[in-house]
């Protein structure tokens, strides 16, 4: 991931890592970047959740507020990591991160909990991909709902061209 990026191109980056003919029903942001405000006018400008919520209108993906529960979030994710048996006696977790999400595998065999909060990760670590994945995994339903206007989607996507390469 790449630190100091303004709002729109942070959506540009997001965006052109995305093939086109990928099916993004949802996006989620966490719920303070909408209280982020520019201040370099006297008024203050859009959020950035406003900015980025613009970006991703333009592909038709919704820009949904997480849930910032961060307990009730990583005990959800504890328990998808939680090892259970396949028909086949294999075990496995629900939760898969692909060898492509090389900043969580880097990241996450590095946290620790808080010393405060032992249900909570110490927030002074490199906590970004882990945070990422706690979000939408603490916004499940908010998803669905999002998968729900796949149809939608799905007449869309036949008039999109295919990503020239971009990845």
């Amino acid at each position: 991931y790449k630190t100091r990026l303004t709002y729109p191109n942070l959506v540009k980056e997001i965006l052109e890592m995305t093939p086109l003919e990928e099916k993004i029903y949802c996006a989620i942001a966490d719920p303070s970047i909408w209280g982020d405000r520019a201040r370099d006018t006297e008024e203050p400008g859009l959020s950035g959740g406003e900015i980025m919520e613009e970006g991703f209108d333009e592909r038709d993906i919704p820009l949904l507020r997480g849930n910032h529960d961060r307990i009730q979030g990583w005990q959800r994710v504890r328990t998808l990591l939680a090892p259970f048996k396949l028909p086949d006696g294999k075990t496995q977790s629900r939760f898969k991160s692909f060898s492509t999400c090389t900043n969580f595998i880097r990241t996450v065999p590095a946290l620790v909990h808080d010393e405060v909060r032992p249900e909570d990760l110490d927030t002074k670590g490199e906590d970004h991909p882990a945070d990422a994945a706690r979000m939408v995994v603490n916004n499940e339903l908010k998803a669905d709902k999002a998968r729900e206007r796949g149809a939608d989607y799905e007449a869309l996507a036949g008039n999109i061209p295919v990503n020239g390469g971009i990845g």
